[in-house]
């Protein structure tokens, strides 16, 4: 057995699933961390501020041709832990945009206006 086979196979995490499983699970967070939108947004399903945002992200998406990469922390631990990494008494809630190219953020809801400046690295004022 080489030691690629053993790593993905004692992973205690997949412990009874098939080793080309663990593979793609292990395949598939590299990709996700490698090619990242320097975009982000944390939200939280329940959240009626995040739903308002969601429809200007889709827009911005749609007219801006970028990317944003979309976290939910209320019900992801995973999710949770980026967002408090990232979120250092900035906001302290959602929804919460972060670009990590100009470490520029945007708490709570928003303008289009504003979330297009943010998005493309401009100067912007949270109104």
């Amino acid at each position: 057995m080489k030691y690629s086979e053993y790593y993905f196979l004692s992973d205690e995490k997949f412990a009874g699933q098939a080793w080309p499983d663990r593979l793609l699970y292990k395949i598939q967070t590299l990709l996700s961390d490698t090619f990242m939108s320097h975009l982000l947004e944390f939200y939280g399903i329940e959240c009626p501020h995040c739903v308002q945002m969601h429809a200007l992200v889709e827009k911005l998406e749609k007219e801006e041709g970028v990317k944003v990469d979309r976290f939910e922390v209320w019900h992801n631990e995973k999710n949770e832990k980026k967002l408090l990494e990232i979120d250092k008494d900035m906001c302290g809630g959602v929804p919460f945009f972060y670009n990590t190219k100009t470490k520029k953020f945007i708490c709570g809801e928003d303008s289009y206006d504003v979330l297009k400046k943010w998005a493309k690295g401009e100067e912007f004022v949270q109104e």
